[in-house]
């Protein structure tokens, strides 16, 4: 069963996260950085939200795109061999990475779990893509 620690889980995740990436980019934490991570950590929320209320949805999409965005920052230190931004949190958080994992995986379907793995990294995707943007015009 979807755990309330899952649910909990996600924007603490999220929170950790974009403190380990504000600290790592010091050149980029200011102004639109922070409306951004408070933006992110409010849909994290919002997600949560949703979840105790048993519309789980929203809160799987997110978690599967934050589970694969950090595995993507841990592919991306482990093969360019430094340290990349959001890594710590990375191996930090492969616990509760394999964990949801599992649990999705034995409580949805595999076409489920395919849309809200699509639905959430594309979520995720939107987001990075909005930062760089404005990380290019700073």
């Amino acid at each position: 069963m979807f755990s309330i620690l899952f649910y909990i889980g996600l924007p603490v995740a999220v929170f950790f996260h974009l403190a380990e990436e504000a600290v790592a980019r010091r050149k980029f934490a200011h102004g639109w950085f922070f409306v951004l991570a408070i933006l992110e950590l409010t849909v994290a929320c919002g997600a949560t939200m949703c979840g105790m209320r048993e519309l789980l949805e929203p809160l799987m999409a997110l978690t599967w795109g934050f589970n694969m965005h950090c595995l993507w920052h841990l592919g991306r230190a482990l093969t360019g061999k430094h340290y990349m931004p959001g890594s710590i949190t990375g191996i930090v958080l492969l616990p509760y990475i394999g964990l949801t994992f599992a649990d999705m995986l034995t409580q949805w379907s595999l076409l489920d779990n395919a849309i809200y793995a699509v639905a959430g990294c594309g979520a995720v995707a939107l987001s990075m893509y909005i930062k760089v943007l404005i990380y290019r015009k700073l």
